[in-house]
């Protein structure tokens, strides 16, 4: 999952990450009490299409 450009400090680079991971996993993170690092989830999430990853998975597993 891209998450394009950041305009984020070197050693904050990963709590994007973290938080799309959570979302994904249905866990809660640490780093949504930020309010910066939550839009950039929120801006990555809206983007993601979700249904072609999961049809590419579907592909790979019939091949």
């Amino acid at each position: 999952m891209s998450l394009g450009q950041l305009n984020l400090p070197k050693d904050n680079l990963k709590k994007p990450a973290f938080v799309l991971e959570g979302r994904i996993t249905g866990q809660a993170s640490l780093f949504e009490d930020d309010a910066y690092i939550t839009k950039i989830a929120d801006e990555a999430m809206a983007r993601f299409d979700f249904n072609t990853l999961r049809r590419k998975e579907k592909e790979k597993c019939t091949r």
